[in-house]
């Protein structure tokens, strides 16, 4: 069997702070295959973005990274600023979750489109590549997007515009961090199916990061789901959302709005309490305060992420009885 595009094998990020090292990402592990779309699933705080910064060595100056994060079989830990050119927006290519701040608000959306070209190496007939890359996203106006600037656009138009950047490169790779949270839910559609779309037409491997369960079984063939900097649960994204085996996942889910029927927005059940501060993680299994299944072996002992079968992990002791 060929190595995964990315694998990703007891990643830990940590931080520098003036009490000591904060911990946010705690021996996170899991691979992407080429062409594949996996979900990164959890609640604001449980390591996400973290992870997906620490895969294109973004984190700032303070952080630290352990373990092994592999592309294509290459070790990217340890890289240094100048190797990372190579990769950076070539092999890797990021979509964030706010177009208005990922562009830069006095160069057009033509010029931003042009300096993307430019890193990955494409000098040549600029204007019928930034035309070309705006039609790619559904600009079908491209001279036009192309002379405006950010604030000129809806914020769909930006998000395509940073997903035209993103493309610039033909990466094998794209991470897309929350990449419709800023927009209204028509716009989310359309962003979604056209990242569907420029996925299956050009092979990418995807790394969808979201805390909504719902566009992650839209998208994904494989979710993994993260509380507190740990994996909690791996597995088929279309099984997942019908029978989770971690209690955490059951919650996500019964949290995700319904627009008719039972669960109704009406009927929507919120996890009590709140994710814990990296700097006061409780003890034993780290959901067991808002867990409804808690008992007292939650309390003292640390699960391990266990192999339940057919390709699923998790990381709870009562995994097959869990939404049931």
């Amino acid at each position: 069997m060929p190595d995964p595009l990315l694998q990703l094998a007891e990643v830990q990020v940590t931080f520098a702070s003036d009490l000591g090292e904060v911990s946010a990402v705690d021996r996170v592990s899991f691979s992407v295959e080429r062409g594949e779309v996996v979900a990164l699933v959890g609640e604001s705080g449980s390591g996400k973005s973290a992870t997906a910064l620490a895969i294109g060595g973004l984190l700032p100056g303070h952080a630290r990274v352990g373990g092994s994060i592999r592309l294509d079989g290459a070790e990217l830990v340890g890289r240094s600023s100048t190797a990372w050119r190579g990769i950076r927006g070539r092999r890797i290519a990021y979509v964030f979750q706010e177009p208005a701040t990922a562009l830069n608000p006095v160069f057009t959306a033509g010029y931003q489109v042009s300096e993307a070209l430019k890193v990955a190496g494409r000098r040549d007939s600029l204007e019928e590549r930034i035309a070309a890359l705006l039609e790619s996203v559904g600009l079908r106006d491209a001279g036009r997007i192309a002379s405006s600037y950010p604030h000129q656009l809806s914020g769909g138009q930006q998000q395509r515009v940073v997903m035209a950047m993103a493309l610039a490169g033909e990466p094998e790779l794209l991470i897309a961090d929350e990449p419709t949270t800023a927009l209204d839910v028509t716009v989310q559609a359309q962003i979604l199916e056209l990242l569907a779309e420029l996925q299956r037409s050009r092979g990418l491997a995807v790394l969808l990061i979201t805390h909504n369960l719902a566009i992650a079984a839209r998208l994904a063939r494989r979710m993994v789901v993260l509380y507190a900097g740990q994996v909690v649960e791996e597995g088929p994204a279309a099984e997942m959302v019908h029978a989770p085996r971690h209690p955490y996942t059951h919650a996500l889910l019964r949290a995700v709005p319904k627009l008719r029927g039972a669960g109704s927005a009406a009927d929507l059940v919120g996890i009590p309490g709140q994710i814990p501060s990296p700097m006061a993680l409780p003890s034993g299994c780290r959901f067991h305060p808002r867990c409804a299944r808690c008992v007292a072996t939650c309390r003292g002992e640390v699960p391990e992420l266990a192999d339940t079968g057919s390709g699923w992990r998790s990381r709870c002791p009562f995994a097959r009885e869990v939404g049931t």
